[in-house]
């Protein structure tokens, strides 16, 4: 089943009211090895300048260390069951 694959900041284009993202249609089988190398890129940078991410940081702060190790269970808890639901209709 061929799926369409979004490559805007590949090119440098930046987003814009009008034009959101480009597109282009992958055909059935075929990976797009770009885009995966992208994320990569991307991922070994941020997670390399930063011990921790900003926003789990913030809501460390917020909860202000009461039972953190039990709210982050229940925090991933509920957003995998999120993952699962939302991916329901693609099935």
């Amino acid at each position: 089943m061929p799926y369409q694959a979004e490559y805007i900041w590949i090119d440098g284009t930046k987003p814009s009211p009008l034009v959101r993202s480009k597109t282009r249609i992958i055909a059935n089988g075929k990976q797009p090895d770009i885009w995966g190398l992208r994320l990569a890129l991307h991922l070994i940078r941020r997670i390399g300048s930063e011990p921790e991410d900003g926003r789990y940081q913030q809501i460390r702060r917020e909860w202000q260390g009461k039972n953190i190790p039990l709210r982050f269970l229940f925090f991933f808890e509920f957003q995998a069951l999120l993952d699962v639901l939302l991916s329901l209709p693609m099935l």
